[in-house]
Formats: C-alpha cells, structure tokens, sequence
C-alpha cells in the first residue's frame, strides 16, 4: 500500500510540473504569436526568476491535495454526497410530462437555438 501511495504522489507531482511547463510555454507563444520581433529579454528574465517559486508551489499543491484526498478515502463513514443525485438503474416514471410542457420545452429550446 505504502508504494502504491508513493507512486500516486509522484505521478501528481510530475502532473503539476507539466502543468507548469504547459502554461509557462502557451504563455510564452501567445506573446510570440502576438508580436513576432519583440524582444522577450525582460520577459525571459522574470519567467527565469519566477520559474522556480511557480514549480514548487504547483508541486507542493498538487502533493497536499492528493494526500488529504488519501486521509479522506479512508474515512468509511464520508458519504459521496453525489449519490442523493443519482436516478436508480431502473426508475418508475410515476406521471409522464403532458404533451402541453413537452411541446412547451421544445418551443423554448427551439427559440433558444434561433437567438
């Protein structure tokens, strides 16, 4: 169990890191994209200098969230609160919508898709 946990984390953590450099490298070719011939000294400097701090932020929160989410999965007694939520496999449909609402709804989405 204790190697499964541990190699949960490390794939969190990896997913954060890629997250980082995701968002690090579309930001950096949006303002390429925008502007072709800027130049991207200064901009390249303050990602160098924030670079760190951001990875270890991402890093350190991913990690805190999945180890509160393993303290949670082994509470029994937590109820998944989407459960009150769900239609059983084979619902009774005690009264059928009457044909006035369903053309009513049909109307209304009809109107909907035309604005």
């Amino acid at each position: 169990m204790a190697s499964n946990v541990a190699c949960h984390l490390k794939d969190v953590e990896e997913e954060a890191l890629v997250q980082v450099n995701t968002l690090l490298l579309d930001d950096l070719n949006t303002r390429v994209k925008a502007c072709p011939s800027r130049d991207m000294t200064d901009l390249l400097e303050q990602k160098a200098k924030t670079y760190p701090a951001l990875r270890k932020s991402f890093r350190d929160s991913s990690v805190q969230s999945a180890t509160q989410g393993l303290d949670c999965s082994d509470d029994k007694s937590v109820v998944d609160e989407r459960t009150e939520f769900q239609l059983p496999t084979n619902p009774t449909i005690i009264r059928p919508i009457s044909a006035t609402a369903s053309r009513a709804a049909l109307k209304d989405s009809d109107e909907w898709a035309l604005s």
